[in-house]
C-alpha cells in the first residue's frame, strides 16, 4: 500500500499512519509505505512522529511500515529502492501513484529544523542586542509550540542564560554550535540559487534594481549588501552575486520570482560556485527583516546575512560583521 500525503499539520500525519497501520494489520503479507509529498513538518518532527508510532503500535505492524518523503517525483524510484523493494516493486509502484502526483506539487522550499529555528532567533537577538526573551515569544517568533522551544533551548545547555522572571537569551556567541548550524544549512540546502548564461551577465547592482521596482513586502536584501547597510565599512567591490530572503507567500516560488526579476535567470545546482542570485526563504513566523525607510528597503535579519557570507566562502568578511555586531559598530534600524 502506498497512500500520499500532503502533511500541513501533525495531526495530518497522525492520522494517515493510523489509517496506514490498521491496513497493514488486516494484511499481514504486505508493506506499507507512506508518501510525504509537499512536507511542511521539520525533519525533528517527523523523526518524533516516527518514534511515537513505533511504540504505539505493534512490532509485527511497525516493521512493515515506512514513512517516505519525497522533494521531486523524479526521486521515488531511489526512494523506493532504497527502501529496499525489488525492481518490480519499484515499476508497480511507480504507476500506482495517483494521476496528480507531478513535479509540479513538491515545490515547497525544505524547511530547517525546530532547533536550527530556534537557534537562529536567538543568535539574531543576541546580534542585534534586543534583550532576553519568554520562551512563549520565541515560539510564537517561530511558530514553534512552547515545549518545542523549551526542549531546543535545553539542548543548548550553557550557552543560555535564564533570568529569574524565566527570560532566556544567548550568554555569547555560540562558536560551536553556530559551526553546527551552519553545516545543517549546507546539507539542507535551503537556498535556491540561479545563473545567467555568460553573455547575459548581469551585476548585482542591475537584478538589485529590478527587485526594488517589484516593491514586494515579503522580500528583503541580504548577503553583502546587506551586510554593508549594518556595517558600512563592508566592501562591496569585487561582489558578483545578489541574495535575498523571501517570506510569507513567496517561500515556494523561488523560480517564479526570479523570471519576475529577469526572465534570463536560470536555476542551478546548490554547488554553483558564481550564481547571480540567490534566494533564501525564510521559514520563521517573524521574519525579522530590518525596514530602512529612508532607502524604502527591507534588508535581510543578521543570521541570513552571515549565512549568505558563509555560502559565498567570505570566511574572514563574515568574523568581521560577528565582531561588528558584538562590539556595537552597526547600524540597526527599526524591525519591519
Amino acid at each position: 500500500m502506498l497512500p500520499v500525503l500532503r502533511p500541513h499539520a501533525v495531526r495530518d500525519l497522525r492520522a494517515a499512519l493510523m489509517e496506514l497501520a490498521g491496513w497493514l494489520a488486516d494484511h499481514p503479507e504486505h508493506r506499507g509505505f507512506l508518501l510525504l509529498l509537499d512536507n511542511r513538518l521539520s525533519a525533528q518532527r517527523l523523526e518524533e512522529e516516527a518514534s511515537s508510532a513505533g511504540k504505539a503500535l505493534k512490532p509485527a505492524v511497525y516493521e512493515r511500515l515506512r514513512i517516505l518523503e519525497l522533494p521531486e517525483h523524479d526521486s521515488l524510484r531511489a526512494a523506493l529502492r532504497e527502501a529496499g523493494l525489488s525492481e518490480e516493486e519499484v515499476n508497480g509502484l511507480d504507476q500506482a501513484l495517483p494521476g496528480n502526483f507531478t513535479k509540479k506539487s513538491a515545490t515547497r522550499s525544505p524547511r530547517p529544523a525546530a532547533q536550527d529555528l530556534v537557534f537562529e532567533h536567538l543568535v539574531n537577538a543576541y546580534l542585534l542586542g534586543t534583550g532576553p526573551m519568554t520562551t512563549k515569544s520565541i515560539g510564537a517568533a517561530t511558530g514553534l509550540t512552547y515545549p518545542t522551544v523549551a526542549d531546543a533551548l535545553d539542548k543548548l545547555g550553557r550557552s543560555i542564560q535564564r533570568h529569574s522572571d524565566r527570560r532566556v537569551e544567548l550568554k555569547h556567541f555560540p562558536r560551536q554550535e553556530w559551526s553546527r548550524f551552519v553545516s545543517a544549512y549546507e546539507r539542507g540546502q535551503f537556498c535556491r540559487k540561479f545563473t545567467v548564461a555568460t553573455e547575459l551577465a548581469r551585476t548585482p547592482e542591475s537584478l538589485l534594481k529590478r527587485l526594488r521596482k517589484l516593491a514586494l513586502p515579503e522580500t528583503a536584501i541580504g548577503g553583502i549588501h546587506a551586510a554593508h547597510h549594518y556595517d558600512p565599512e563592508f566592501d562591496l567591490v569585487g561582489y558578483s552575486r545578489l541574495d535575498i530572503c523571501v517570506s510569507g507567500k513567496l517561500l515556494d516560488q523561488s523560480k517564479e520570482l526570479a523570471r519576475q526579476i529577469d526572465p534570463a535567470l536560470e536555476p542551478a545546482p546548490f554547488s554553483t560556485a558564481n550564481p547571480a542570485l540567490v534566494i533564501w526563504p525564510v521559514h520563521r513566523a517573524e521574519p525579522l527583516f530590518q525596514h530602512d525607510p529612508q532607502a524604502d528597503t527591507r534588508w535581510a535579519d543578521p543570521v541570513t546575512c552571515l549565512l549568505a557570507l558563509h555560502d559565498a566562502r567570505l570566511e574572514a568578511q563574515t568574523e568581521e560583521l560577528i565582531k561588528a555586531f558584538e562590539q556595537g559598530r552597526t547600524r540597526h534600524t527599526a524591525r519591519a
